[in-house]
């Protein structure tokens, strides 16, 4: 995929940064100016050369040579791994991975998940239950049942986008580390979904608030809520007059005490 021409052996710097350029053209922050964009695009190109593929490429090559059980475990669970392993060790050696450390810490980017999530809250703000999907509590945990007429209605009309075919797209953008659906429970008529597993995916409470909504459970804390705050502002008004009732009643005794000097000291010879 990086090589112009497969017969010379030829790296297209330009090529594949095109190429990824316009897989993420629907984000752009440049979309519509493209004056703009092709001199950002010229910048990146005029700032890299084919000396690091090439050489990735040969120590790629060494480190597939031998691989120990340990690698193929690693591998197996981050295919990036080897190359994010050679480029580690040359930013070490070369006393420049501290400056990009944060990078290697996260996961690896996945448009196609960052795609999935936006599609997921876009339908979960248009589906109504119970006929595109329903909440079932089972073994304490709370799940969502998406019907396929959820689907249906992205469906065009055409035997490539129709419900079905929605539904399994949909259904293939849930990472499965997460857990979020059993296979097993997928069918022709739709699938189940775990509401935290999913959530906890999503980064925020998409589907749990979706239920409180639809359940009356936001309005509920709502008035929870609204009750212990005016139960709290109530108390402190208590607080507040006894505190008042207090200061008068230490005043009061303050200026008795002196006219009670007062009278005496004129008694045993004060002025």
């Amino acid at each position: 995929m990086n090589k112009e021409d497969d017969s010379k052996g030829v790296v297209s710097n330009r090529h594949e940064i095109a190429r990824r350029i316009w897989f993420l053209s629907f984000e752009s922050s440049f979309k519509g100016n493209s004056k703009e964009g092709d001199l950002k695009v010229d910048e990146l190109l005029n700032r890299t050369d084919s000396d690091l593929y090439y050489l990735c490429q040969q120590l790629l090559e060494e480190y597939f040579k031998d691989i120990s059980e340990e690698d193929a475990i690693k591998i197996q669970a981050d295919f990036l791994y080897p190359i994010k392993k050679i480029l580690k060790d040359l930013l070490v050696k070369y006393d420049l991975f501290q400056e990009i450390e944060k990078f290697f810490e996260k996961d690896n980017y996945d448009y196609a998940l960052y795609r999935g999530k936006s599609d997921w809250h876009m339908l979960i703000e248009q589906v109504k239950e119970p006929d595109d999907f329903s909440f079932i509590e089972s073994n304490g945990k709370l799940q969502a049942q998406f019907n396929k007429q959820a689907f249906n209605k992205l469906s065009d009309g055409t035997n490539k986008n129709n419900g079905s075919s929605q539904m399994g797209l949909y259904y293939n953008n849930l990472p499965r580390k997460y857990e979020i659906s059993d296979s097993s429970k997928y069918g022709t008529s739709g699938f189940m979904i775990d509401v935290d597993n999913f959530d906890k995916w999503m980064g925020e409470p998409v589907l749990r608030k979706k239920y409180e909504d639809t359940h009356g459970i936001t309005d509920k804390k709502e008035k929870e809520e609204e009750t212990y705050r005016q139960a709290k502002i109530q108390a402190q008004i208590q607080m507040d007059l006894q505190k008042d009732l207090v200061r008068q009643v230490v005043d009061a005794m303050d200026e008795r005490n002196k006219k009670k000097k007062g009278f005496f000291g004129k008694i045993f010879g004060g002025k």
